[in-house]
């Protein structure tokens, strides 16, 4: 999946006002990043300050977001970092996933 294609999927799943309400980036390298604001239900390709930024490889990310593999699993692997945020936002961040399509 391109970053275009996931961006678009992202898009198409965030409601502006839904049960997620924080601003989350994913930074992917040189393969650009994905930013989502639940509060307001803006998913684009901006760098918009974020509540939590996560570094990632598209890939992983996408495994993430599809639910290939677990949050917590890809955390405690590295395949997604903190890079910059609090933390504690990974909670709200777990329910934002649960509305991928799997």
């Amino acid at each position: 999946m391109t970053l275009d294609e996931l961006t678009k999927l992202a898009y198409e799943v965030v409601e502006p006002g839904g049960e997620f309400t924080k601003r989350v980036a994913f930074d992917l390298g040189d393969e650009g990043r994905l930013f989502i604001d639940g509060g307001s239900g803006q998913v684009d390709n901006s760098h918009y300050y974020a509540d939590i930024t996560l570094g990632a490889t598209l890939a992983d990310l996408e495994d993430v977001l599809l639910r290939r593999v677990e949050l917590q699993s890809a955390l405690s692997r590295e395949a997604l970092v903190v890079t910059d945020g609090d933390p504690a936002i990974l909670e709200p961040l777990a329910w934002l996933i649960e509305i991928f399509p799997g």
